[in-house]
Parts: structure tokens; C-alpha cells; sequence
């Protein structure tokens, strides 16, 4: 079965809050068995028309040697990163040209609307050092001491920790 004008036939990697804007053109999966799915991925979450294969989880990092160097904070909170205090000690990944920058943008998005998200880069505009081109970037930076806060993906980091880097993760609140 497929719906009106689609381009496609399945669809691979589409973010989960678009995808909930154009679940009515996707297929009934209901004849499909999902019992070898745990309950955050299993079709019903979206009425039998979609599957969530993967998923991600973004933090800030933080480099606690830094930290401690400038006698700072741990920051908790999204909101907590527009304090001064933070002046050049942040690095994003730019959301135009990453899809980890375009993961924290929708984020925010999510949590206080577009208007909302715009606002608060606005304001966090002064505290960032460098936006990156790659997601990795700003792990790059925090490894080198360039930083004291970065953002990114959370894969990335445990295995930064694991090989020993003095860096915790911030899940804001």
C-alpha cells in the first residue's frame, strides 16, 4: 500500500518529531508482528504506521579540569549557559551544517517553540567560543582545554571518559 503522491517507499532515518507531522501518508504496519520490540520502539506509538529503529541522546559535556581551572560552576541547566560567567568556555556544533547542532536546535525547539528556541541562541550567542562545522568539533575543543562546556552527542563522550578525559555529563534539566 502507498499513499498519494509519495516519493518513497519506506523511509529510513526521519526525525521522530517530523515524522509525527506526516504520519497520515505512512502505511498500516498493524499485520506486522512487534513482539520482538521493546515498549520505546514498538509501532503502536505511532498507530501502527512507524517504526522507531535507533535513537540518539544529546548532553552537555563538561570538562571538569576547566571547570575547576576558572573556579566555575557546573552548569545543570540550558538556562544556566547564558550566565556570563560562561563567556567563551562554550562550543556547539553549528546547527546549519550539523545534524549533532541541528539535533540541540530542534531540542529547544521542542521545549519552548521555534520563536523561543531563536531567543535562546540569541542569548547564548556571546558565551560561545566557536560554533564547529562537525558534531564532533566541540568534543575536540573540550579535549583539548579550549573549553569548558561543550554540547554533543552522548556516544561520543562515554567513550572520551572511558579512555581516562576528566569529562562528566549534564543531562539539562
Amino acid at each position: 500500500m502507498e499513499g498519494e503522491k509519495t516519493d518513497a517507499d519506506i523511509i529510513v532515518g526521519l526525525e521522530t518529531g517530523y515524522m509525527t507531522r506526516v504520519i497520515d501518508i505512512m502505511a498500516p504496519m498493524s499485520h506486522l508482528s512487534a513482539i520482538n520490540y521493546i515498549d520505546e520502539f514498538n509501532p503502536s506509538i505511532f498507530d501502527n504506521q512507524a517504526v522507531i529503529w535507533e535513537r540518539y541522546g544529546g548532553s552537555l559535556i563538561i570538562n571538569t579540569d576547566v571547570l575547576k581551572k576558572y573556579d566555575l560552576p557546573q552548569p545543570k541547566t540550558y538556562q544556566d549557559l547564558l550566565n556570563p560567567i560562561y563567556k567563551d568556555k562554550i562550543a556547539m556544533p553549528d546547527p546549519k551544517s550539523s545534524g549533532t547542532g541541528y539535533f540541540f536546535y530542534k531540542s529547544l525547539v521542542n521545549e519552548f517553540g521555534v520563536d523561543g528556541a531563536l531567543d535562546y541562541f540569541d542569548a547564548l550567542h556571546p558565551n560561545i567560543k566557536q560554533f564547529t562545522e562537525s558534531g564532533s568539533g566541540p568534543i575536540k575543543l573540550l579535549n583539548q582545554g579550549e573549553i569548558a562546556i561543550a554540547m554533543g552527542m552522548t556516544f561520543q563522550v562515554v567513550n572520551e571518559i572511558n579512555k581516562g578525559m576528566p569529562f562528566e555529563l549534564v543531562f539539562p534539566n
